[in-house]
């Protein structure tokens, strides 16, 4: 029971509260710092949304390097709410004239409350339309999915098996992994995936460094990942498996230019702009038509937006966006 109590005073303490509240200082100073090395994302997720967390800002500090070892936003806030919670509505004795105070702290709480149901529940992206169009699909900004696709007799894709971004960037340092469905007669190796990479003909000097095998006259040039997240175009190999028999083999990248190239052996390779829908890469089996497309993780919404009209002003006498 004396456990139990100096527990229950170590929560309740208004030193803990004080400490919490410094440390959350910190680490908010510290990873604002670093957004400018690490990119918007990798340091909201380092340092805010993180048990713990290990600063490199002073990384370069003179001649030696200086890591900090610090609790990770997301444990600050959870010690901060149990204490709060104890400390400023259980412990307190209530009284007629301290309903104020109670009611500030129950409305923090429920502050707490409603960012940890949207860290955990939320999706963010964007949904990218043409003046009239409307949709219901947004996708994400910064990870991308494997769609093994269905055709129809006329071309269009009838239905979409996912390959979700963990299974792809699990697929690194020379490993593969293979992709199989019940509904679909065959399976599809992944290997040497990029997060960063772009298709090059392996016949200009700089597919020397150029990663994997020659596909077609192309090869998967790596990039420097960047670091924010949503300018990273990922690629990779695919080989196509039926009845135990290799069916075809692509590169897949969801970086291309808008260019009609010419393989070695007479075939031609559309591509398109980077950031664009790419086209999937199509394959045969069994006499029906599928493809491998790499795009953005996309989802339904609930709703339908349409875009009625798009305005787009600019500084007079000059290319500078004034207002959109």
């Amino acid at each position: 029971m004396d456990i139990l109590r100096k527990i229950y005073k170590f929560f309740t303490s208004y030193a803990l509260a004080v400490a919490v509240f410094v440390l959350l200082t910190l680490i908010t100073l510290l990873g604002t710092l670093e957004q400018a090395p690490l990119g918007l994302w990798t340091a909201v997720k380092s340092y805010f949304h993180s048990w713990f967390v290990v600063s490199h800002i002073f990384e370069n500090f003179g001649k030696f390097t200086l890591p900090i070892p610090l609790p990770g936003g997301l444990l600050l806030m959870v010690i901060l709410f149990i204490n709060m919670t104890l400390g400023a509505v259980v412990h307190v004795k209530k009284r007629l004239r301290g309903i104020p105070n109670l009611v500030s702290h129950l409305g923090m709480l429920f502050l707490f409350v409603s960012a940890f149901v949207t860290f955990v529940g939320k999706n963010d992206g964007f949904v990218a339309l043409f003046p009239g169009q409307k949709s219901n699909m947004a996708r994400s900004y910064k990870t991308w999915q494997l769609e093994i696709l269905e055709f129809a007799g006329e071309g269009k894709p009838t239905k979409a098996h996912i390959v979700p971004w963990e299974e792809l960037t699990s697929i690194r340092g020379g490993k593969d992994k293979e992709f199989t469905s019940k509904e679909l007669p065959f399976s599809v190796k992944i290997d040497s995936f990029l997060y960063n990479a772009t298709p090059v003909s392996a016949s200009i000097p700089i597919a020397a460094g150029a990663a994997g095998r020659e596909i077609n006259g192309f090869k998967l040039l790596p990039r420097t990942k960047d670091k924010e997240a949503e300018r990273n175009y990922p690629g990779c190999f695919a080989t196509v498996f039926a009845n135990g028999e290799k069916v075809d083999e692509m590169i897949l990248s969801a970086y291309s230019n808008t260019t009609v190239y010419q393989s070695p052996g007479g075939q031609s390779v559309v591509m398109q702009k980077p950031g664009d829908s790419p086209r999937a890469a199509g394959f045969t089996v069994d006499g029906k038509q599928y493809g491998l497309l790499l795009t953005k993780t996309s989802w339904p919404i609930d709703f339908y937006i349409q875009l009625d009209r798009f305005i787009f002003e600019k500084h007079p006498g000059t290319e500078q966006p004034k207002n959109y």
